[in-house]
């Protein structure tokens, strides 16, 4: 089978056309023909091997349409040759008789400039209608022939649709053809293959290749037709498919010479120049391919690679140019001899330094193996690369350079070692510091200042991943976060500098306790606006803020704070770095405070995969613990407090909250089960623990009347009063629910009494195990049992709630709440509703 674009595989058909096997028919593509078919005129535009051809075929033959079709080359620049061929082709689409053909025949020969006229008049002395078919037009230079050719436009009537195959605009006039409502086009766009189309050509080629792999492919060649088919070629013969299209490049194999025979051959020698010049930028402007020397016309030259198609594409309208992907990865495998490369680099670091772009800049300067300019770079903007964006693109770009160049250049060895401390990454980082120390001394003043400067970041960096919080805390504050300082350092970006270390600082007055000056220096971290570039420290503020929002008990604010930054750590592809930690485990908080299990659990595997921070990760193993025995399993509590354990922070370094829950859970383990009195981890239901005079520590003081049974029973009933009050509003569940065999009682006399908060109390109700004993009544020698939803009705019946409200609290009609209570009264043998509660109370129901 020839896989090959214009292979062997392919024919001229009199009905018009190539003809190839494993054709995909693209109902979008087919669609779009039907709509052009409408003007006089279409104009199917793109570059080599895109499936012009075979697109138009497929659609004359699945709609039946008989088309003149005339494969143009060089030799039609010769109006006899081109007008014989289109006559040719007609005469066999809309059979005539010898003497009208033998008329237009002579005009050829003779007067070939008549041609048009002739051929116009015979076609609108007939009523057939006939597609023209011009392949390959762009091969026609000859102005005159255009000319001509738009004369048979205009004169043979709505009979004639032209239909042009090229790969760059014919020199028409299109905007006044479009203008006019004669003319319709198809460009790369609407032909280009999607991930379904390329799935199914795969699927015809007998080729099993994963979804992944596919939308790889479509997305390496960009549905580039000629590539997919090549692309399948090779993963034919590939002991790894898999790994070949993962791989996919135009440096070597059947692209790289479809890419040379078809796109690099068919340039002129001063354009292949310009390619191999700047194939070493990714996207170049006429400034940019002068300053790598490609000479002062490097604007026409652009111009004219975009308007023929030459698989170079204008980027917005701001004279931006790209070269297609795999085009790139051929010319750049053409560059043999290093020196010519390095000099391309050398010249386009300088360029973008000149213009603003450092990090491009510094990609080519490792490139160009220039490691003092790619040191220098780093150290001016290493706060930026890390902190405005994902440290990944720095580590990416910084982890291949050579150790002896990383070693030799101090900026160097400091930038690897934010980069990984940034990603909370610590392997590395001590020794990468010591080396940039040990070759300080020969920098200049002020570039020694700025290192120490950023060996003085990396070691904050380094203590929050340790959780020695409280020395990160002093360096935090005692680190310069003025303009002025930071400036005098030629630091490019102070802004972030000083977000970075009000972030850090009120991360660690957060864990340390000092909730309110963590809420304001946090505040002031994350005030910058959220469309800011500026990632890491924000997002890690705003996570924090959350967090201290759901220690204070106000859930709702916490899952919309939480929520928020979670979107913004997705977009921005930061889902998995550390500082996430905190908006996740929030969510799972919230969740588990409001008895959402589930959810809970999905949201602390996410946090989990992402912390690093030992405090972090026991507060995430506590709440891990508690969510286990929320279900039951004690064992599975047990070993998630144990499996924490051995990385829990130094009792020498954590703060004391943290301590303390260490301590608690280490008992635990030891007594090998949890404690069953509800007071002992009063404290410690959440880490970081619940701040003085925040909502959730006002439950909690609630919540401890209600257990002292020393408090009378009355006052008990107030404080419940109280907690119901403070908690309705938020949900805020999990505190009654860890406290469910004592509470019960109590809850169900407080709806009878009647409650400001019958809704929330009657939920509470529903979600306390009933562990009394069902017991049968002496008097009734049988029972029949309620079913589940006339349980649940019947504890609404304890208070003073009325139908509607029950039913609205249950989301049924008020009905169905009737229907449930006659059956209650008839089960329970009673007349009402006060008799309905005494007769289940007798019962143990209630």
């Amino acid at each position: 089978m020839d896989l090959g674009p214009t292979g062997g595989a392919l024919a001229e058909s009199l009905t018009g056309g190539p003809v190839a096997r494993n054709v995909v028919l693209r109902t979008t593509v087919l669609e779009r023909l039907d709509e052009a078919r409408r003007q006089l005129v279409t104009v199917v535009c793109a570059p080599a091997g895109y499936g012009k051809s075979l697109a138009v075929a497929s659609w004359l033959r699945d709609r039946q349409i008989t088309a003149a079709w005339v494969s143009l080359d060089a030799r039609f620049n010769d109006p006899v040759k081109l007008w014989a061929a289109v006559a040719r082709d007609l005469a066999r689409t809309l059979p005539s008789s010898s003497a009208e053909f033998a008329r237009i025949r002579d005009f050829i020969t003779h007067i070939p400039a008549e041609a048009p006229s002739a051929i116009a008049t015979w076609l609108a002395s007939r009523n057939d209608e006939v597609v023209l078919v011009l392949d390959d037009l762009h091969l026609v230079s000859n102005d005159e022939l255009h000319s001509q050719l738009l004369e048979l436009i205009g004169s043979a009537g709505p009979h004639l649709h032209v239909l042009a195959i090229t790969r760059h605009d014919p020199p028409w006039p299109l905007h006044r053809m479009r203008l006019d409502g004669i003319l319709d086009e198809l460009t790369v766009d609407q032909i280009r293959f999607d991930d379904d189309a390329a799935a199914e050509l795969f699927g015809m080629l007998g080729i099993c290749v994963s979804q992944a792999d596919v939308r790889a492919l479509v997305r390496r060649t960009e549905g580039w037709a000629a590539g997919l088919r090549l692309a399948a070629l090779g993963m034919r013969e590939a002991a790894d498919p898999h790994a070949y299209a993962e791989s996919l490049s135009g440096h070597a194999g059947y692209i790289a010479e479809y890419l040379l025979h078809e796109v690099y051959e068919q340039v002129p020698p001063s354009w292949r120049d310009f390619l191999d010049r700047v194939c070493v930028v990714d996207e170049v402007c006429a400034d940019l391919a002068t300053a790598l020397g490609c000479g002062p016309d490097s604007a026409d030259l652009l111009a004219q690679m975009q308007h023929v198609n030459a698989f170079v594409d204008e980027i917005g309208s701001a004279g931006w140019y790209r070269l297609h992907p795999l085009l790139l990865d051929f010319l750049r495998s053409r560059i043999s001899v290093r020196g010519t490369r390095r000099t391309q680099h050398i010249r386009a670091s300088a360029w973008f330094r000149r213009h603003g772009e450092p990090l491009t800049a510094l990609r080519h300067s490792v490139a160009a193996e220039e490691w003092s300019t790619a040191g220098e770079l780093v150290g001016r903007h290493v706060v930026t690369w890390t902190v405005r964006r994902s440290p990944t693109a720095l580590l990416t770009l910084l982890e291949p350079v050579p150790q002896e160049a990383v070693l030799v250049e101090p900026e160097l060895a400091v930038g690897l070692a934010a980069a990984r401390t940034m990603a909370g990454i610590s392997g590395g980082v001590t020794e990468l510091v010591a080396a940039s120390r040990s070759r300080m001394p020969r920098l200049p003043a002020t570039r020694r200042r700025r290192l120490d400067f950023l060996i003085e970041l990396i070691h904050i960096g380094t203590r929050r991943w340790s959780s020695d919080l409280e020395a990160l805390l002093d360096g935090c504050r005692r680190l310069p976060k003025s303009p002025g300082a930071l400036s005098e350092l030629g630091l490019s970006d102070w802004a972030s500098l000083r977000t970075l270390l009000l972030s850090n600082q009120g991360t660690c007055e957060l864990w340390l306790g000092d909730y309110h000056t963590a809420a304001a220096t946090l505040h002031d971290a994350a005030a910058e606006d959220p469309g800011s570039r500026v990632v890491l420290p924000i997002l890690n503020a705003q996570a924090h803020t959350a967090l201290l929002h759901w220690a204070c008990g106000d859930l709702t604010v916490a899952g919309q704070t939480a929520e928020r930054v979670v979107e913004r750590f997705g977009r921005g592809g930061l889902a998995r770095a550390a500082q996430a930690a905190g908006a996740y485990l929030t969510l799972a908080g919230v969740a588990f405070d409001r008895d959402e299990r589930d959810s809970a659990a999905r949201w602390l595997d996410l946090a989990e995969s992402s912390s690093v921070e030992p405090h972090m990760s026991l507060a995430i193993a506590v709440l891990r613990a508690r969510l286990n025995l929320a279900d039951g399993l004690v064992a599975d509590a047990l070993t998630a407090i144990g499996d924490a354990m051995p990385a829990a922070p130094s009792a020498a370094t954590a703060p004391a909250p943290i301590n303390a829950a260490a301590d608690y859970f280490r008992s635990l383990l030891a007594e090998e089960g949890p404690s069953p009195a509800p007071a002992r981890n009063h404290a410690l239901e959440q880490l970081p623990a619940a701040p003085p005079g925040s909502l959730r520590r006002c439950l909690f003081a609630c919540l401890q009347r209600i257990d002292d049974p020393r408090v009378e029973h009355n006052l008990r009933l107030e404080s419940l009063e109280e907690a119901l009050g403070l908690a309705a509003a938020e949900n805020l569940r999990r505190p009654f629910l860890d406290r469910a065999a004592p509470i019960r009682r109590l809850l169900a006399e407080r709806i009878e009494r009647g409650t400001r908060h019958p809704q929330f109390a009657h939920d509470l109700l529903t979600r306390t195990p009933d562990r009394s004993s069902r017991r049968a009544d002496p008097d009734q020698g049988f029972f029949v049992p309620l079913s589940s939803r006339e349980t649940n009705v019947l504890q609404y019946l304890i208070g003073s709630m009325t139908t509607a409200e029950i039913a609205e609290a249950l989301y049924v009609s008020v009905n169905t709440v009737k229907t449930h209570q006659r059956s209650i009264y008839q089960k329970l043998g009673a007349t009402g509703r006060r008799e309905a509660v005494a007769r289940a109370r007798h019962l143990g129901l209630l």
